[in-house]
């Protein structure tokens, strides 16, 4: 730390509280502060300049709103680096109503936190109504001109890829979170969608399954690809291919926040209406694997007794009030999340580690009482 950073000239007509603020302008702008360094201590600054310390505190206050300088409580005040100096982070979103929301914005704001527990950015939501198309337009509409980043969660579905790409042409630092698009240059942080669904298929094949039927949807995103080469390897193992096991696929840019398991129920009672030999059941995500229960209920079918049903997601607690509980391969959205935005903070400051383009969150198996042991 420079002693003594700051000049002024006792004779001179200009007033003491510009002279300070002119001589720190000047300093930061040519480069004699460098980003990052900090000021001593306002009352040292005082005495070494033999004026009041209000004075001071104007001084360096001013220069504090105008972005020169960063003022952090407990830690001091610094040099503002010009690379950061935006604090707006954009999360953009679907839908607020989802039930998993919580989950996403505890994650972000974890990993936005600074080291001194502060959040030295400020996270702005922006949820659309459902409606991805309006996601999208949302996402291009956004005032780059105040934005530090970005945390996207985008539709499962490569058609909206092209306004992801428009969106990241703008400069704007930003990180896909839970879905990663194929073909597209944006950093992502997702769950390891091979070794989901190694963990989906794997367990049921493990518990004497072979007569598996499967509720997906028609997201065609770099992860459930993922997600269904990992099944394929397992089943392979088995001596069965994926393209032989019964399937139905849901739309999924079709959102339903008040009942996230219609879809997924459709789907259920017309696959096993077709296929009454299926003894297991997997539910590609939260709502169509909750669509699978419902429509199982709804059969009179036994669960575990008659169909057996594992699914992946992230809400837990849907999961686990169940009756019986569902066994579920978690994602660790709370994780992806927190990961993201420690992420984004790294494309915001490339000073610190580099952010990879796609870091993967390993999923957990969560054992509960939806899965049938058969004697095989």
């Amino acid at each position: 730390m420079i002693n003594n950073p700051l000049t002024i000239q006792a004779a001179s007509d200009e007033p003491l509280i510009e002279q300070i603020r002119n001589d720190l302008r000047t300093k930061v702008r040519t480069g004699k502060l460098a980003p990052g360094y900090r000021l001593p201590s306002m009352r040292k600054i005082s005495n070494n300049l033999g004026v009041s310390l209000g004075i001071v505190q104007q001084a360096i206050n001013t220069l504090t709103a105008e972005g020169v300088l960063d003022s952090q409580p407990r830690r001091g005040v610094f040099v503002a680096d010009p690379r950061i100096k935006k604090r707006d982070i954009a999360l953009v979103v679907g839908s607020l109503q989802l039930p998993t929301m919580p989950a996403v914005v505890r994650g972000i704001r974890t990993g936005l936190r600074s080291a001194s527990d502060t959040l030295p950015y400020r996270l702005m939501i922006h949820a659309a109504d459902t409606d991805f198309d309006q996601q999208m337009e949302m996402l291009l509409s956004l005032d780059t001109q105040s934005l530090a980043g970005a945390i996207i969660l985008p539709p499962a579905t490569s058609r909206y890829a092209e306004a992801l790409r428009a969106f990241a042409a703008k400069g704007v630092p930003c990180i896909q979170a839970t879905i990663a698009m194929e073909g597209l240059d944006m950093s992502a942080v997702v769950t390891d969608g091979l070794e989901t669904g190694r963990m989906l298929f794997g367990h049921l094949l493990q518990a004497g399954h072979r007569r598996i039927g499967i509720i997906g949807s028609t997201a065609d995103t770099l992860t459930m690809h993922d997600v269904f080469s990992g099944a394929a390897m397992v089943l392979d193992e088995y001596g069965l291919k994926l393209a032989d096991l019964p399937r139905v696929d849901t739309n999924a840019t079709h959102l339903n926040p008040e009942e996230p398991w219609h879809d997924g129920a459709i789907a259920a009672t017309q696959l096993l209406s077709e296929h009454p030999e299926l003894t297991a059941c997997v539910g590609i995500g939260n709502g169509l694997t909750l669509g699978i229960y419902k429509a199982a209920k709804t059969m009179r079918l036994k669960l575990p007794d008659d169909l057996s049903i594992i699914g992946m997601g992230a809400d837990m607690l849907a999961f686990s009030v169940t009756e019986p509980s569902i066994t579920i391969v978690d994602m660790g959205l709370e994780n992806i999340c927190r990961h993201a935005a420690l992420q984004l903070r790294r494309l915001i400051d490339p000073k610190g580690p580099t952010a990879q383009r796609i870091s993967q969150i390993m999923p957990r198996l969560h054992e509960r009482q939806s899965v049938k042991r058969l004697n095989v």
